[in-house]
């Protein structure tokens, strides 16, 4: 049975409304003021909540502004009741959060359909939401092996031979096989966080009020940014002279943090997959509100379709297979760009090069 909180402080309407509810089967609870709204929403924990606007105590704006800053109340259903009709209303309503407006005096039935309606794509939203994370389920499962098993392997295999060999071989010998053995634990750590972090990524896209939280993020130093993970990269892979870098410096709507980890998986990739002597080309413009960065590289490209195929949420595991790592950090950068209402496009000629183009709003 859905529950309906109705904070009305007109008893004679409110009195009505729970009344025409209850017997249309719907469990109803009630609040004479914003005050006691706020406190019913959190108790009652309803699947929808219709508020008047002009109340004691508290009025309909500021019940709306608290319980969307409650988690529990985040992403609940909110209609404002109210008298006042005019397009400014609305706008004010519609910024705070509210889902609908339903203007006194009314019809019970045309109540009764909003209601409806709002149940409705809710319901639509959490089925959405579901399949998302059954799909990441997945995903996880698919691509899990292979990430974690190749740098294992290579911890197991040398562990064993030094176990068994460690008394005939040289000084030397034992000191390479500990680096490598280093290194893949490195990179096993580094996949660690990677899934847990593209988890957490996963979450953010089904939480409405994180997301308008998040989307609020910015920053202005992006070419420092490039330019230190740039050059870091090319050192680590011992290329300087192979990278190029043309860029300029833009206000972006996405926290620096997040444009780090973009950045660095971006060119670690272009890097990883293109060879000795091969361009590693950075550049970033501006095209009226957008920023455009565009990471090319000359040497291994991407599949065709890659790109839309995991925005479509297929099994990355078995789109990237084999892939040394590359789906799981480009699978990160397109969770990103989701959240941020940002774009990634992705040109590329197998065996020959490959172009990754990312379009971040300005902030103004």
């Amino acid at each position: 049975m859905k529950k309906i909180l109705i904070v009305e402080d007109d008893e004679a309407i409110r009195t009505d409304i729970v009344q025409f509810l209850q017997f249309e089967g719907f469990k109803a609870d009630e609040a004479s003021n914003g005050k006691e709204g706020i406190e019913k929403a959190v108790t009652f924990n309803p699947d929808i909540i219709i508020c008047d606007i002009a109340m004691p105590e508290k009025n309909g704006y500021q019940v709306l502004k608290e319980l969307r800053q409650n988690t529990d109340t985040a992403l609940t259903p909110f209609i404002f009741l109210t008298a006042k009709n005019s397009v400014l209303d609305r706008r004010k309503g519609m910024s705070e959060g509210a889902d609908d407006y339903v203007s006194k005096p009314f019809a019970m039935k045309d109540l009764l359909n909003t209601i409806t309606t709002r149940l409705n794509k809710q319901d639509e939203f959490f089925i959405k939401s579901e399949e998302k994370l059954r799909i990441f389920k997945e995903n996880i499962v698919h691509t899990l092996p292979h990430e974690l098993l190749t740098p294992l392997n290579g911890i197991l295999g040398f562990t064993q031979l030094l176990s068994l060999n460690y008394h005939i071989m040289e000084r030397e010998e034992i000191g390479e096989m500990a680096e490598i053995m280093y290194q893949s634990a490195e990179r096993l750590n580094d996949t660690i966080q990677n899934y847990l972090l593209l988890a957490q990524l996963e979450i953010i896209l089904l939480d409405a009020s994180r997301l308008k939280t998040i989307r609020n993020r910015s920053m202005n130093n992006t070419a420092l940014i490039i330019r230190k993970i740039a050059d870091q990269t090319a050192a680590l892979y011992k290329r300087q002279d192979d990278l190029i870098v043309d860029i300029s410096n833009v206000t972006v709507k996405i926290s620096e943090n997040d444009f780090q980890k973009v950045m660095q998986e971006l060119i670690d990739n272009a890097f990883k997959f293109s060879r000795r002597n091969e361009i590693v080309k950075i550049t970033l413009i501006e095209e009226k509100n957008t920023c455009v960065i565009k990471i090319f590289n000359e040497g291994k490209g991407f599949e065709k379709n890659t790109v839309s195929q995991i925005k479509k949420n297929k099994k990355i595991g078995q789109l990237f297979q084999g892939k040394d790592g590359m789906g799981l950090g480009l699978l990160i950068v397109v969770r990103y760009m989701e959240i941020y209402n940002s774009d990634i496009e992705i040109n590329s000629e197998p065996e020959k090069n490959a172009e990754v183009t990312l379009f971040i709003p300005k902030s103004v």
